[in-house]
């Protein structure tokens, strides 16, 4: 249960930030009670502590990980990589000097990316432990980033990202695919879903559809009692657990594009 609660954010009854499906509402209230969680307003919680460090895990990661990304596809240099992640550090500093021990671009910038990494996570457990009890109150609400001594490193690091990286060519060009590919495979499936669930067989083409469907989604569909929402629950879960590959590939295929 700790490691629901871990990822859940919940803290205000917001439609944009909902984190939890109806179906799932009652047994996440009964969670909440069990953990001690404080509630806001009805239906409204506020934050485990553990989803604290599972924000910051993901902020730290993924800023620096897309820098380094940026970096092997040439959209920044490995000087400006230096230069972001060398300001990241704290306790590593010293560490730098083995940079020139290093023959290739990807060594070094790994090298940078895990001294960072490892500066950031001790600086944010310092902060959560430094908050732990406004945590448990639930009178901190603030992400460990956003309070942390690297907060306006960290931002430049995520401007310079949005910038150069995922405003670049090659990137808009797959978001652009996917805007295509998402709302394809949602209408055939859903329409298949949608047949599968009323058991009607009159369509060859969403009989077919029905196939390509793992048994758990079809047993789920078959037992959601006449319900669009648990079906489309279903569906959802199928198309969202495809790799971007995979999502690529069957929309090809059942679009008659291969």
């Amino acid at each position: 249960m700790r490691s629901t609660f871990s990822i859940t954010r919940y803290e205000e009854a917001k439609p944009e930030e909902i984190r939890v499906f109806q179906s799932e509402k009652n047994a996440f209230r009964d969670i909440a009670s069990n953990l001690g969680l404080l509630e806001a307003s009805p239906n409204a919680w506020c934050r485990h502590p553990l989803a604290f460090l599972v924000e910051a895990a993901d902020d730290i990661c993924y800023s620096i990980i897309d820098l380094e990304d940026g970096c092997s596809l040439g959209l920044i240099s490995e000087s400006e990589v230096h230069s972001l992640l060398g300001d990241l550090l704290t306790q590593s500093k010293s560490k730098l000097g083995t940079l020139s021990e290093l023959s290739t671009r990807e060594e070094r910038v790994g090298y940078l990316r895990a001294l960072a990494i490892g500066d950031l996570t001790q600086q944010f457990a310092d902060l959560f432990l430094d908050h732990e009890k406004e945590m448990l109150d639930g009178k901190f609400d603030s992400a460990l980033a956003d309070v942390s001594a690297s907060r306006e490193v960290l931002k430049k690091i995520i401007s310079v990202s949005v910038e150069r990286i995922y405003k670049s060519r090659q990137v808009v060009e797959i978001e652009a695919s996917g805007h295509e590919i998402l709302p394809g495979l949602l209408t055939e499936f859903t329409k298949a879903g949608s047949y599968l669930m009323e058991n009607r067989t009159t369509s060859r083409k969403y009989d077919n559809l029905c196939l390509l469907f793992p048994s758990n989604t079809i047993n789920e569909i078959k037992n959601a009692n006449g319900s669009h929402y648990l079906m489309l629950r279903s569906v959802i879960d199928f198309v969202s657990g495809l790799t971007d590959k995979h999502a690529t590939l069957m929309f090809r295929k059942i679009k008659g594009l291969i």
